[in-house]
Parts: structure tokens; C-alpha cells; sequence
């Protein structure tokens, strides 16, 4: 038999039952789908978290008090760092920038609003080392990181919640729940979601006036340090724990070194234990659409026997009918593959368009889900068409 013949009586038995065709292969159509769209949406993801941490800022190193077993298990310490730590890590060569800081929740009042915010107490080289950009008014005095005086930075979500048409600066308002009036000096650009994290919403205080008339406490719940070349992060990491070990002695194992490109990697690593695990599922689903098509193809199988016994009489041969009903179960799960990723496609574009993100589709992915189809196909298909040529004559017989 020619090859054309073969896809000519193929085509014609799809034809004859299109709704079993079709409720065969739906299973595989659902497993490549997911199989592609799952990995476009875990990369798209992976982009946007990684580009959140990004927007921390570039070539930092985070000191914080606390034992992490991971990225994602943080123990919080009794012990805390303090202006004693900071004194000591600003004598470290390699750093560009430092910005110690404290931070918690608190009530603000402007006017007849209050919000529920976050209010952070840093030193003014923050906005260099942390990457904001001022909307309007200046920041804290560089000449005096250790000003008291009562003035404030907005975020530019808090901004927002209090403009009613005037501007801000130099305008007051009320922090915490001493009530505490300060003065608002600028507004910061918007910088967006740092993870789950909105960096908007929040407004900074310099760091002593946090420390002595907000909050009333000296600890320092973090430190940002910024390095002058990432190629010397490891050195000043190692630097730095040295410096811990020195004041802390054996407490300093309560404290938590990690440089930005950790966070990273970690991230990533997450990213890709997850795609894995749907990739994983994904092609379970695939394997059960297999089982089904097995099914299908036997139920075929007997209703066909005399088409069977026919081309037996004219001459067909076992491998010709093997091959035929190979090919049938070849021809329907790529047809469900082809189906699986032009689906999958448009649902990315549909969702890139809702969720504005850059969906990216691997061609390996793509690639390896039509193939995976083919050998389901081949797998699964080969029983039945083992079984469709080896029926005895005498039994086809008896359906002419």
C-alpha cells in the first residue's frame, strides 16, 4: 500500500466518528496545553519576581538579624545590630554606599485622613543606594546623616492617598501613636512592587529622629551595603562576617548575611522546582490520555473487524493493518498536540494581555510537548494495532 492510502482510510474513519475522534485526543489536547502555557506563565513569573528584586537596587548586600535555614525560612534573633555595627562595617574597603535602617507599621494623619502605612528610618545616602528618584521637593541633608530634625519622604502611593489638588511639601503630618508632627520634604518617583512587597507605600523618616523621638529604640532591623564592584561581593561578604564575628563573638550566627545575587539564584531555583512539578503533572495527564486513546482503539478494534476481514480478503497483510491502526493513533494525538499548542498560544497572548506580562514561550518546551504526543501515540497505539492484525481469519470471517 501506498502511504497516501493509508491516511486516505485514516481520514475517512475520522470522519465517520468525529465526536469519539475528538473525545480521544481531548485529554492529550489538555495535557500539551498545559504542559506550554504553564511553563510560558512559571518563566513569565520567574521575570517578574526576578525583576522585583532587581528594583531593590544593584550589587547590595543585605545584614539582618536572624538564622536562615534558606531564602524563604527566616528565624527572627533576640539579637539585634545597632550604630556599633555600623561604624564597624563602614571601615570595610570595596563599599560604595550604606544605608542602615528600621522600619514598622504605624497610623499617619493628614488632615482628616489616616492611613496605615510603613514608616522606615534610613540615613540619606538611601536614595543612591537603594536606586529612588525624587518626584519633587529634596531628601534629607547629606551633610548631616544624623539630623533629628522632624521632616519625612513620601512614597509615592502615600502621595497619592493624601493629594486633593495642593501640593505636599512643606506641608505636616502626624506619625505614630505619640502623634508625632513632621514635615513633609519631597515625594518619591514611583518604584513598584518589590515581590509582594509595594515599595510605595511607605514614607521615610531620617534614621535618628526614628531611633530617638518616633519609636524610641536604637536597634537597627537592617542594613543595605552597596559595593562598588560585584566582582569583590564574596570578598566583602566575608569581610563582613568577620567584622559580626569581632562584636558578637558566637552570637554573630544570629545574623544573616546574603548578597542580592542570592536572592536570585534562590529565587530561581524555586522557579524552577515549580515549573518541574507542573511540567511533572502535565505529563501525567498526557499518560492518562494515553490509557484512554488504548481504550478507544480496542473498542475500534472489534467494531471494525469487518473492515478487517475485508482487506484480509484482498490481499492486506498483518503488517499493513498493524501499521494502519499505528498511524491512526499516531495521526490523532498529533493532531491533539497541534491543538494543545495553538491553544496554549492564544491563551498566553490572552494573558499577556490581561496580567501585562512578557510571556515567553520555550521552543524546546513546545517541541518536546508535540513529541511527547507523537510517542503517546506510538505507545499506546500499538497494543490495539497489534491486536487489529492478529485476529484470527475465522473471526472476521463470521462478520462478512
Amino acid at each position: 500500500m501506498r502511504s497516501r492510502d493509508y491516511y486516505e482510510i485514516i481520514g475517512e474513519t475520522l470522519k465517520q466518528n468525529p465526536l469519539r475522534s475528538f473525545l480521544t485526543v481531548l485529554s492529550i489536547i489538555i495535557g500539551v496545553f498545559s504542559i506550554i502555557l504553564l511553563s510560558a506563565v512559571s518563566h513569565a513569573a520567574r521575570g517578574q519576581v526576578l525583576a522585583s528584586v532587581e528594583k531593590i537596587g544593584s550589587k547590595l548586600i543585605f545584614v539582618l538579624p536572624g538564622k536562615a535555614n534558606s531564602i524563604t525560612q527566616f528565624r527572627r534573633s533576640s539579637i539585634y545590630l545597632n550604630s556599633e555595627t555600623v561604624k564597624r562595617l563602614e571601615r570595610i574597603p570595596g563599599i560604595s554606599g550604606m544605608v542602615p535602617q528600621s522600619a514598622t507599621s504605624a497610623t499617619i494623619s493628614y488632615k482628616d485622613k489616616n492611613l496605615n502605612t510603613y514608616v522606615y528610618g534610613v540615613t540619606p545616602n538611601f536614595l543612591s543606594v537603594r536606586e529612588y528618584k525624587m518626584l519633587k521637593g529634596y531628601s534629607f541633608d547629606p551633610g548631616n546623616p544624623h539630623t533629628t530634625e522632624n521632616v519625612c519622604i513620601l512614597g509615592n502611593n502615600v502621595y497619592k492617598e493624601f493629594y486633593e489638588g495642593e501640593d505636599l511639601v512643606g506641608k505636616s503630618l502626624y506619625i505614630g501613636p505619640r502623634g508625632s508632627l513632621c514635615r513633609i520634604i519631597g515625594i518619591l518617583a514611583e518604584k513598584g512592587q518589590n515581590m509582594t512587597v509595594d515599595q510605595d507605600d511607605r514614607i521615610y523618616v531620617p534614621l535618628s529622629y526614628f531611633q530617638k523621638k518616633l519609636f524610641i529604640s536604637d536597634e537597627i532591623g537592617l542594613i543595605y551595603v552597596k559595593v562598588k564592584e560585584e566582582k569583590n561581593i564574596k570578598l566583602i561578604k566575608s569581610l563582613i562576617k568577620t567584622e559580626l564575628e569581632d562584636q558578637y563573638g558566637k552570637d554573630s550566627e544570629n545574623f544573616n548575611v546574603k548578597s542580592q545575587s542570592e536572592l536570585l539564584e534562590s529565587l530561581g531555583v524555586i522557579s524552577d522546582t515549580f515549573t518541574t512539578l507542573i511540567l511533572m503533572v502535565a505529563l501525567i495527564s498526557l499518560i492518562v490520555g494515553g490509557i484512554g486513546i488504548m481504550n478507544i482503539m480496542l473498542i475500534s478494534v472489534n467494531e471494525r473487524t469487518k473492515e478487517i476481514g475485508i482487506r484480509k480478503s484482498v490481499g492486506a497483510q498483518r503488517s499493513h493493518i498493524e501499521l494502519q491502526f499505528l498511524l491512526e493513533a499516531v495521526v490523532l494525538t498529533g493532531l491533539g498536540g497541534i491543538f494543545g499548542i495553538v491553544l496554549a498560544y492564544l491563551a498566553g497572548g490572552f494573558l499577556a494581555l490581561f496580567l501585562s506580562w512578557k510571556m515567553y514561550f520555550p521552543p524546546g518546551i513546545t517541541a518536546l510537548a508535540f513529541i511527547v504526543s507523537v510517542i503517546i501515540g506510538l505507545v499506546f497505539g500499538y497494543f490495539p494495532a497489534r491486536r487489529a492484525a492478529r485476529i484470527p481469519p475465522a473471526e472476521t470471517l463470521r462478520e462478512l
